[in-house]
């Protein structure tokens, strides 16, 4: 059963690199751009020869396979062939990415879909694209006019919100985006831009996988679920961001030599690891807190015989420690220690 599992694993890795090389076998058979002694932009092949002729005053590389390039003062886009699938016609013109590409008609943004039709009519100061969750696509992006941003729909040109927002957020997590109103106050929109958390925080995160955020409402810290509803204060003993490296390690009171020692000397070995003449070691593994408190206290490796629960012992004997720090402040930290059994 392992062994079938483990060629399994073995056929989906094979498939997946096989994928990846023949992308990147494709991309790297899109002409390349250079620049010609006159200064006119062209492209070679992956061979080096060249396969469009410079003749274009700016040029950008190949991008889902097509490129933005600049005639005459106006923009389009060019296939590998040279044939011109977006006539220029635009004052500026960027790559495309994950099937749009924003264009500029006299000094205002809109967006073009991957054929060519346009989408989003040129008419916003800017235009970014929303991007969600493990760079996975959304239907959304934010327009820029007169100071404010408003939610737009990338694939019709639809306006989704009133030009309200003095900040919208470029990722999307876990189904809510990030928006600040024009009095500083934040909340989330849904993936059809309509507020669902209302613009009323002073600070906020961004929702996690059990769909819950950190707000800050009336200088207090507060969860909230994805609909705005309130679940529980936030507690910094159990909610705080726990590390694994900081600037200032935690340490025993005494410093670590004292500690050892304090291990070593206060050993209790158990009774029926002698008579089983049982020995190893054994590795627990804690968090030291802001106060310098010891908290889940668990053996992660062990040998059994009441040598886990007399290393868990030793190490909560060993309270309170200095705490970690980062940049200056305690923070939560977790460590492990090596308790060694030896008869």
């Amino acid at each position: 059963m392992v062994q079938k599992s483990m060629l399994a694993a073995l056929k989906v890795c094979c498939i997946v690199l096989f994928v990846i090389q023949m992308a990147n076998a494709q991309t790297s058979k899109l002409p390349k751009l250079f620049q010609a002694e006159n200064g006119l932009w062209g492209y070679r092949g992956y061979l080096g020869q060249t396969v469009i002729q410079p003749q274009f005053q700016k040029a950008r590389s190949f991008q889902e396979n097509v490129a933005a390039v600049q005639k005459n003062g106006q923009w389009g886009y060019i296939n590998a062939q040279g044939a011109y699938v977006v006539k220029p016609l635009y004052q500026n013109a960027l790559s495309f990415q994950d099937g749009y590409a924003k264009v500029a008609m006299n000094s205002q943004w809109g967006l073009l879909n991957s054929a060519g039709k346009v989408t989003i009519t040129p008419k916003y100061e800017q235009l970014f694209l929303v991007i969600g969750l493990g760079r996975k696509k959304t239907s959304l992006a934010k327009a820029l006019k007169d100071g404010l941003y408003a939610l737009v729909d990338k694939t019709n040109g639809k306006q989704l919100s009133p030009f309200q927002y003095k900040a919208v957020a470029t990722y999307m997590k876990y189904g809510r985006l990030v928006v600040e109103s024009k009095d500083k106050k934040f909340g989330f929109v849904n993936n059809s831009g309509q507020e669902i958390v209302a613009c009323k925080y002073e600070k906020v995160e961004n929702f996690d996988a059990s769909g819950k955020a950190l707000v800050h409402l009336n200088n207090k810290k507060i969860y909230i679920d994805r609909q705005g509803k309130y679940l529980r204060d936030y507690n910094p003993f159990n909610d705080a961001p726990i590390f694994l490296i900081v600037e200032e390690p935690p340490t025993p009171k005494g410093g670590l030599v004292k500690f050892e020692e304090t291990i070593e000397q206060n050993l209790q070995y158990p009774k029926e690891a002698k008579e089983k003449r049982i020995s190893g070691i054994v590795v627990v593994q804690f968090v030291v807190e802001m106060d310098g408190s010891l908290t889940n206290v668990k053996v992660v490796k062990g040998i059994g015989a009441g040598c886990d629960e007399e290393a868990v012992r030793l190490i909560k004997a060993s309270a309170p420690w200095n705490s970690g720090k980062q940049r200056g402040k305690p923070v939560r930290v977790r460590k492990s220690k090596v308790v060694n059994f030896k008869l």
